[in-house]
């Protein structure tokens, strides 16, 4: 008798041993075949390797990746998504509350590159010319391509923005000569047919000059590529991924995906990738707040007077009313020397020049 109850113990046992969750879940919002859904089923092929665990990669596109960030967060613990600079978009939108998702890591980030026909051969001198007027196209003006659109607009009159329904569809009509210009995502979305005449980061990537250099743009604008984990995914789960995360970006079987995108990978702590995204300056703990030296928004680190000012007030609309995301103003630069004190404002928006 009593053998017969441990036999049966013993099965039931196994049987729900082999029930347990052998496979997570990555979410990717958007549509297969692009740069994050390239990247990420790279990043779920070595966490196979590694853990033994089964990556089951589900692409969920729509509303400029809120459909699928919502998707997320019903896929249960210990699950994935990679998503992109979209985030902060529809955090700052209200459309996604920062607080439902588990920072895990920001694993790389890449510049938008402005890409025009090789055939009609512009250049950044035409396309500063008042009197001509260009189109550039988007699949989206909240979408990260979309916001160097917004800013050359706001900069040039003579720029009209054309929507498209996709990366696709723009393709084919800057191919075709219907638009002029257009912004892509990675280095693997230049076609052969493209001329590139500039990247949206800091400084040049492998020769090809800024946005600033090219129209005065001086906003730089960089996609990322953000990992989070699903609403009660245990510390340890998330400890786990960012872990995986950092050796993924090192591995010599895997650091080709990185370098063929010109990704360049950001290796940080889960409680630093907390504080670098979340601009409601909300740490990894839910009741505590950081600003000031202690606190990266966006990789922005400024323990300055008016930043502080800026992070003190945001904090307290969120603490005593809605939830208000950290963004900076024109700040003036004010040096405070005894004989003679200065204070340099920015130029105001629109206006030509360049500092001396």
């Amino acid at each position: 008798m009593w053998i017969m109850i441990l036999f049966m113990m013993f099965s039931i046992s196994s049987h729900a041993a082999d029930l347990q969750p052998r496979s997570l879940r990555m979410i990717i919002p958007f549509a297969a075949g692009g740069a994050f859904d390239v990247f990420g089923r790279q990043f779920g092929d070595f966490v196979e390797k590694e853990t033994a665990r089964n990556v089951v990669v589900e692409n969920i596109p729509g509303n400029n990746s809120i459909l699928g960030s919502r998707r997320h967060l019903r896929s249960g613990a210990n699950n994935l998504m990679l998503t992109s600079y979209a985030f902060y978009t529809a955090v700052e939108s209200g459309e996604l509350d920062a607080r439902d998702f588990v920072p895990v890591a920001v694993m790389g980030h890449a510049p938008l590159f402005l890409v025009v026909n090789r055939n009609r051969r512009l250049t950044c001198e035409q396309l500063r010319n008042p009197k001509t007027t260009w189109l550039l196209a988007h699949s989206g003006l909240e979408q990260t391509t979309g916001i160097p659109v917004r800013l050359i607009r706001e900069l040039y009159p003579n720029v009209t923005d054309v929507p498209y329904r996709g990366t696709p569809q723009i393709s084919v009509a800057l191919l075709s000569n219907e638009i002029d210009a257009t912004f892509v995502s990675g280095a693997t979305m230049i076609r052969p047919e493209y001329d590139v005449l500039a990247n949206t980061s800091r400084s040049r990537v492998n020769d090809i000059i800024t946005l600033r250099e090219c129209l005065g743009i001086r906003r730089v604008v960089e996609n990322q590529w953000l990992l989070f984990a699903s609403p009660g995914s245990s510390p340890e789960f998330v400890q786990q991924i960012n872990d995986l995360a950092t050796r993924f970006a090192t591995s010599p079987d895997y650091k080709n995906i990185f370098d063929r995108q010109g990704i360049m990978p950001l290796n940080a702590s889960v409680r630093d990738t907390v504080n670098r995204i979340n601009r409601e300056l909300q740490t990894n703990l839910p009741d505590i707040y950081a600003l000031g030296d202690c606190a990266e928004v966006e990789g922005l680190v400024l323990p300055y007077v008016m930043p502080i000012m800026q992070a003190a007030r945001a904090l307290a609309q969120t603490l005593t009313g809605p939830r208000t995301a950290l963004s900076y103003p024109a700040m003036p630069v004010m040096v405070k020397t005894p004989v003679l004190p200065t204070v340099v404002s920015p130029p105001a928006k629109g206006a030509n020049g360049q500092w001396k």
